[in-house]
């Protein structure tokens, strides 16, 4: 990877070089122009792990836009592009997924919901660090009820609130999750509900 300097400065395409701007740095990179076809990747036996890689990729990604679907209504509350995080967790419970071959694993938060525990919007001003006290949350399935026991909020002792606001609003809310699940393209078709 080139950095471009000089008089010379564009981004776009020159023949077989690339030319683009990356978040981080406000210098151009350059590029050469390569690498493996589409219709390569897609049929030649070499990429079969590539293909897969693909796949699993592809679940974790759906996932992911399936738990900012559900957080809609709270999305505008964090202070940060929350999906990488969210990638990665959704990439744990897929590697926890022993039943399915790799290339094939699928999402189930059903059965690892727990790797989202402590998940949070901000960095800033996290929840843990607002209300220092832990949440008590019981679910029932058969009612499909959720109980959210709180504490009695005290600021300065167990309630900090940024900027010592004096009016401070809590939101508590409760979504139903989905399964994203892959299967074998035989099977059913690649992105399925299961």
């Amino acid at each position: 990877m080139a950095i471009l300097t000089g008089a010379l400065s564009f981004t776009g395409s020159l023949q077989g070089l690339s030319a683009y701007k990356m978040r981080g740095t406000n210098k151009i990179i350059l590029r050469r122009k390569g690498g493996a076809t589409k219709e390569r990747i897609q049929k030649h036996p070499s990429f079969e792990i590539v293909r897969r890689n693909n796949e699993e990729w592809k679940a974790c990604i759906k996932a992911v836009a399936g738990i900012r679907q559900i957080m809609h209504p709270v999305r505008h509350l964090a202070d940060y592009n929350f999906s990488a995080t969210l990638n990665g967790l959704c990439k744990r419970i897929q590697a926890a997924d022993k039943m399915n071959a790799f290339g094939f694993r699928s999402v189930l938060l059903s059965q690892a919901g727990y790797a989202l525990q402590g998940f949070q919007l901000n960095k800033q001003n996290n929840f843990d660090n607002l209300l220092q006290h832990p949440l008590s949350c019981t679910l029932n399935r058969d009612t499909a009820t959720a109980t959210i026991l709180l504490p009695q909020l005290m600021p300065n002792i167990n309630f900090f609130t940024p900027n010592n606001y004096r009016f401070t609003g809590l939101y508590l809310y409760w979504a139903l999750q989905w399964i994203w699940c892959i299967m074998p393209p035989k099977q059913l078709p690649t992105g399925t509900y299961a």
